[in-house]
């Protein structure tokens, strides 16, 4: 009976540790805003690992961080940035988002898949 109770609890375990890692919404990927002028903004998602790669007259700076994505209290749909390095300090932060079928919307900006 004590077998059959703890084969039992390991299951429920485990079955509530991958109802836990299927919650969160992970991108893949790379998406591209239009470039205007010689400048654009470049988003690779790989797992919960980003990078941001901006293009400002002809001149690349590379940002790496990690995002998540989440509802709010109002249950609108959010994206976090969180990067260590302080010239990143404009794409830290929480911006509204939502997903199309080959596009991300961030801070409402779409980005399409490339």
């Amino acid at each position: 009976m004590k077998t059959m109770k703890r084969v039992l609890a390991l299951a429920l375990a485990v079955v509530m540790v991958f109802a836990l890692v299927s919650c969160s919404k992970k991108l893949s990927g790379t998406y591209a805003s239009g470039e205007v002028l010689g400048s654009g903004v470049v988003y690779n998602f790989k797992g919960s690992d980003v990078t941001i790669t901006t293009k400002v007259l002809g001149f690349e700076k590379v940002f790496a961080g990690t995002y998540e994505i989440y509802e709010d209290e109002k249950g609108a749909e959010k994206i976090k940035f969180t990067f260590e390095d302080s010239d990143a300090s404009k794409y830290s932060g929480s911006f509204s988002f939502s997903e199309g079928e080959n596009s991300v919307t961030i801070g409402g900006v779409t980005y399409n898949k490339q």
